[in-house]
């Protein structure tokens, strides 16, 4: 019965970080996206594309946080 119940803690274990692993891989995905809204803003002549880049990379860490 205790290697059941072991069993199914570590495959609790192994969802919950996967889970974590997805978060901050949509994270690290915003990031990215982000930043390369605001380098295209920045190309051209607009702060318009830095503040849609630094949005998009906020509702995405908010979207990881949940």
């Amino acid at each position: 019965m205790k290697t059941d119940q072991a069993f199914k803690l570590i495959e609790e274990i192994m969802q919950a970080t996967k889970e974590t692993a997805n978060k901050a891989d949509v994270v690290n995905k915003s990031a990215i996206l982000g930043e390369q809204t605001s380098q295209a803003g920045s190309e051209n002549g607009g702060r318009s594309g830095e503040k849609h880049g630094r949005d998009i990379q906020r509702r995405f860490a908010n979207l990881a946080h949940h």
